[in-house]
């Protein structure tokens, strides 16, 4: 493992092992880094010398290492065991002294260990379908599904534990009882707390999932409550929001309207039709629902939910809508009539006739005039106070949409690839607007002043002043709805590609709000705090980002969007980039993105980064582009050629490694020519700028250090063969650098190597033999190890191994040379030094096993513990032996 200093790139330490190191973490303190290994170790490095503080010795490979987050306690999971009594363990242990806390001992492969936020509660995940707490309880949490994350909410009490069977338990780390299921239609593959409470709920917090059936939720903890899912039982075709916006209306293929709590997502009611139901509108004041779909429309009462009236029609209803005063309800319906209705009885005012079936029907802002568009290929316009026709506007094709302009000036209705404006006071052809396909919604800005078509792929959006085209918003599929937040600013399209996507005023993509069918519709609340979306799954809530919440979530976060969050929560490229916190400066994460770009020195690559900091000093001009050195850095072009460099000569590098010298040859060229004094070799102290050199040593230095791993294995010929290559292209290469004396001869390295390779193993084969109480075996192979490689350094914990089960094995006489070693090799250790002091007890050195005891006793943090060798002193003290027969046959179990 290596560690890197962030402000110069290069290299501070190498933390090594002799395996691969399969984790690697930071204390929360800063202080300490803990790695994990094939080896069989984890060990604990100080972070400013990059010296090892603490070696933690395993039974098999180590896989996982996790800080508390006071620092105090060091975790790690090792699988693979060959003891057969114990098949996977954990660890916990004293991060400063090294002394052993517990161990847990499991069947199955350790996954994930998390500490709660206060450091007292322990979570471990396994492959089996459960997960371990430890702390003011021990718990076995069970759940359906293997675990994909876990989290434990802010104050430390709740557990929520992620799995792949569509679902997330949350469970009570007080008791480990279950509080609730939270459910996803697919695996749930992340889970995460708010920082602060719920505000409307302080004893709770806002959960968010997310999950593979392309969908995050939120939640409340107390209830368990989907905050932005509504789940009627049947495909939701229509939405509508009280005036109020504390209510939402919900109609379905079920028969059914339903009710909502805007705020909760719960259920409020249900009104029954006796027919599909795909229209549902309220009145102004909110007093009144009125529902539509096959045949007749009902008017209900929305405080008690009740019938007052059904509006007969003689088939089904397409559009229904209130005058702006809230008295007349007009429907329109596929009997080739539109009628009006009086809201208050449910009494039939007027019919408005056509000569096919009728699709849509707007009031105008002063309620007199009503607009009908029909499927024979008009428009018409009626008086609302007694229905009689005032004009007809003439089409060429089906007119699927109509509305007014806010000031009721202008009409504008949607025929296939032809929108079109008309003077509302005399029914005359104002504008045609050109639009490539079908056209079924139409929709005007509250301010006028722009409109929306919308039919196929596409939505555009027009100047109505100008009859100029603003921008197109693009969708994969047709374009089934389109609406302006009540302010304006943003436009909302659904279509079936299964997005709803959100729009500025200049056709820039601000969101992307993805579902798993098609979308049928979409509506803001009154408020604009809100957007509803309907389609075959249900009825969703999504809420936006109003210029209060942006400005409190700005203050909250103290950011702008991250890079990867710009990407995932509008759809767009990085060099489209804009700043949702205007007074917070652009986030460091945009200048990070375009330099991992850079440094893959590909030429797109190359390209796209130099677009991205372009965008990022068009929104902040004096940006520093390379905040990490000392010069301010502002010519984009200069600092991604200047990122893209160590690029290429990574890439020059691994060819070489390769074998690949004219290509590696090549690339460092390329590297400096986009940076002439680049050092090509930044691992080494001296500064490197031979390209062929250098491509020849990356490739010798592998071939050597190749052949050395495969001498360690025993493959003597392949060893000689490799280090002849690395002769052949550098005659004077030391093949065993680690040396002070300079090694040349194939042969006499590669059997060096062999036998300490051989040796390596005969200590681990003993090991083990002596795990399973095999101890002459293992003393004979420890003695033949030390005669193939002299110099081999034993670790203490393989001296402790043979220290220990030689004691448990009553061999404590023929082991005491491996404790003396394990002793003299880690004084300090706590666990060495219990092993010894039991092996010194049991041959009679009281005295030794007293000192001994005493520095276990100061490193553990078990108080049991203790207690216990405390006790264990002063029998010695009295030259009495505390170790008998029976306490020797607890320790070996």
């Amino acid at each position: 493992a290596k560690v890197w200093d962030t402000a110069t790139g290069k290299v501070k330490f190498t933390l090594e092992h002799q395996g691969i190191v399969n984790a690697v973490a930071f204390s929360p303190d800063g202080k300490n880094i803990g790695t994990a290994s094939d080896d069989q170790t984890a060990k604990v490095w100080d972070t400013t010398t990059g010296k090892v503080k603490q070696n933690f010795e395993h039974k098999g490979k180590v896989n996982i290492v996790v800080f508390s987050p006071d620092s105090k306690t060091i975790a790690t999971a090792s699988n693979e065991n060959p003891n057969p009594y114990t098949v996977n363990t954990v660890y916990f242990r004293d991060a400063a002294s090294g002394g052993m806390d517990s161990g847990h001992y499991l069947q199955s492969v350790v996954n994930t260990i998390a500490f709660s936020p206060d450091s007292k509660i322990i979570a471990i995940t396994t492959d089996g379908k459960n997960t371990r707490i430890t702390g003011s309880i021990s718990a076995n949490l069970k759940h359906q599904g293997n675990v994909n994350a876990i989290a434990f909410s802010p104050d430390s009490k709740i557990i929520a534990i992620a799995t792949d069977d569509n679902t997330t338990e949350l469970f009570d780390t007080a008791t480990g009882n279950s509080m609730a299921t939270l459910s996803h239609q697919n695996s749930v593959n992340a889970v995460a707390f708010s920082p602060q409470p719920n505000g409307k709920r302080p004893e709770s917090h806002i959960i968010v999932t997310a999950s593979d059936d392309n969908t995050a939720r939120f939640w409340d903890t107390a209830a368990g409550n989907g905050m932005i899912t509504l789940n009627p039982q049947n495909s939701v075709s229509a939405v509508a929001f009280s005036p109020d916006s504390k209510t939402i209306a919900t109609v379905s293929g079920d028969q059914t309207a339903r009710l909502w709590d805007a705020d909760t997502g719960n259920a409020i009611a249900t009104l029954n039709h006796q027919d599909i139901v795909w229209n549902v509108a309220f009145s102004p004041d909110g007093k009144t629902i009125v529902t539509a779909g096959y045949k007749p429309a009902r008017l209900w009462n929305a405080a008690t939910r009740k019938a007052i009236a059904t509006l007969n029609h003689q088939a089904e209803v397409h559009a229904v809508a209130f005058s702006p005063d809230g008295k007349t309800i007009a429907t329109a319906s596929a009997d080739q009539t539109a009628r009006l209705w009086d809201a208050g009885t449910g009494n039939a005012i007027a019919t408005l006739n056509h000569q096919d079936r009728v699709y849509a029907v707007a009031f105008s802002p002063n309620g007199k005039t009503i607009a009908t568009a029909s499927y024979d290929e008009t428009a018409r316009l009626w008086d609302a106070s007694t229905g009689k026709e005032l004009t007809t506007l003439n089409h060429q094709s089906v007119v699927y949409a109509v509305a007014f302009s806010p000031d009721g000036k202008t009409i504008a209705t949607a025929s296939y690839g032809t929108p079109r404006f008309w003077d509302a006071s005399t029914g005359k052809e104002v504008t045609i607007l050109n639009h490539q396909g079908g056209i079924s919604e139409v929709e005007f800005s509250p301010d006028g002043k722009t409109i929306v078509f919308a039919g196929d792929k596409t939505a555009h959006f027009w100047d109505v002043d100008t009859n100029s085209a603003i921008a197109t918003l693009n969708h994969q599929a047709e374009v089934h709805a389109v609406t302006f937040s009540p302010d304006g600013k943003i436009i909302a399209t659904a279509s079936d590609d299964e997005t709803v996507r959100l729009w500025d005023t200049k056709g820039n993509a601000i969101a992307t709000l993805k579902h798993q069918d098609k979308i049928r519709s979409v509506t803001f609340s009154p408020d604009g705090k809100t957007i509803a979306t309907t389609s075959k799954s249900g009825a969703y809530l999504h809420r936006v980002m109003t210029e209060d919440l942006i400005t409190e979530t700005c203050r909250l976060l103290g950011r702008n969007l991250t890079a990867e969050e710009w990407q995932q929560y509008t759809n767009s490229s990085l060099d489209k980039y804009e700043k949702t916190c205007q007074k917070l400066p652009v986030h460091h994460s945009l200048i990070a993105e375009a330099k991992n770009l850079a440094k893959k020195a590909e030429k797109e690559d190359i390209k796209t980064a130099i677009s991205i900091l372009k965008k990022a000093q068009e929104l902040e001009p004096e940006l520093d582009l390379v905040p990490d050195t000392e010069t301010i850095e502002t010519d984009p072009e200069l600092v991604v050629k200047k990122f893209a460099a160590p690029g290429k000569v990574e890439k020059g590098k691994i060819l070489a490694q390769e074998g690949n010298i004219k290509e590696a040859i090549s690339i460092f060229k390329e590297a400096q020519k986009l940076e002439p004094e680049i050092d090509l070799n930044p691992d080494t102290e001296t500064k490197e700028t031979d390209p062929e050199l250098v491509a020849k040593k990356f490739f010798t230095t592998r071939k050597v250090e190749e052949g050395k791993n495969w001498a360690k294995k025993g493959n003597i010929e392949e060893a000689i063969s490799l280090y002849e290559q690395a002769q052949k292209l550098e005659p004077e290469i030391d093949l065993d650098p680690d040396t002070e004396t300079k090694e040349t001869d194939p042969e006499l390295v590669a059997k060096k190597f062999a036998a300490s390779g051989a040796a390596s193993r005969k200590f681990k084969k003993g090991k083990i033999l002596a795990e399973n109480g095999n101890i002459e075996e293992a003393i004979s192979l420890y003695d033949e190890a030390q005669k193939l490689d002299s110099d081999l350094e034993i670790d203490a914990y393989y001296w402790g191994i043979l220290c220990r089960y030689g004691s448990l094995n009553n061999q404590a006489q023929d082991v005491i040379f491996a404790c003396e070693n394990a002793v003299e090799l880690s004084a300090d250790d706590g666990w060495i030094r219990h092993i010894s002091g039991l092996a010194r007890a049991l041959t009679g050195d009281y005295q030794g096993a007293i000192e001994d005891f005493k520095v276990y006793v100061d490193s553990t943090n078990s108080e049991d513990e203790k207690e216990k060798y405390k006790g264990w002193i002063e029998t010695l003290k009295k030259g009495e032996n505390p170790i008998t027969s029976e306490e020797l046959d607890k320790l070996k179990n």
